[in-house]
């Protein structure tokens, strides 16, 4: 940025002492701009520009004090001030050379507030009114280059962004898969625990039925028992009513 940064300083410096050389409007306002453009040579900017500033108290419609305000905006770094300046000087002056100088002084500021686009427009302007401004042609194939510059490189942002998008993506994925994962290994163990409490469910149900089954078994055992007993005691009265009833015979 260096030599171009010279470029635009010398190309600003011609321009502003031709524009001196047509301030003629009154002259109080001719002093005034007389006494700014000394102080814009002595680089004393924010002098120079309360002397144009004073001119256009004088003469508000002075082109010369206008455009060396502008200028002067330009070396103070004001470079959005300065491009609004010099956009409102395009249609004040028929003259064509007057006017590519503005298309190049304009072309300047945007390109120093990085206006690459719009640099390269005004640059392409002020040529087709003055082709042979070499300085013009020279800053105009360096923004150019800076543009190719600034479209590679947000180019590779870009890419750099879709990459880190579509790794932040892959991770979103895994980080569902394990999600989907977890869940699944719970659902496994909810699974287990359920089938692990129906087993017990069903162990105790038949506990309890052999509870029960070796209860009425030993119920039934028991009512066999007394069954066989009564039965047992109603064969032993038999038989002795029997042995009675021959001994009386016999008799």
């Amino acid at each position: 940025m260096k030599n171009i940064k010279h470029i635009i300083l010398f190309s600003l410096a011609i321009f502003i002492s031709l524009a001196s050389l047509n301030a003629q409007n009154s002259i109080k306002a001719t002093k005034l701009i007389r006494s700014g453009n000394a102080e814009y040579s002595d680089s004393n900017f924010i002098g120079s520009e309360e002397k144009y500033q004073l001119a256009l108290l004088e003469d508000k419609d002075n082109f010369d004090a206008k455009y060396n305000l502008a200028n002067t905006l330009f070396k103070q770094e004001r470079y959005e001030e300065a491009v609004e300046a010099f956009e409102d000087l395009i249609e004040e002056t028929p003259d064509k050379t007057m006017k590519a100088n503005i298309y190049h002084n304009l072309a300047n500021s945007k390109l120093a507030n990085k206006d690459l686009e719009g640099a390269i427009e005004d640059y392409k302007n002020a040529l087709r009114l003055k082709p042979d401004m070499q300085d013009t042609r020279y800053n105009l194939l360096y923004a150019i280059n800076a543009k190719d510059q600034q479209d590679k490189q947000e180019q590779k942002d870009n890419k750099d962004k879709d990459k880190d998008k579509g790794d932040k993506d892959k991770d979103k994925d895994k980080g569902d898969k394990d999600k989907d994962k977890d869940k699944d290994k719970d659902k496994d163990k909810g699974d287990k625990d359920k089938d692990k409490g129906d087993k017990d469910k069903e162990e105790q149900v038949k506990e309890e039925k052999q509870k029960i089954n070796k209860k009425e078994t030993e119920r039934l055992l028991r009512a066999v028992a007394e069954k066989e007993k009564e039965t047992k005691e109603n064969l032993e009265k038999k038989k002795a009513r029997i042995k009675v009833s021959k001994t009386e015979k016999d008799w």
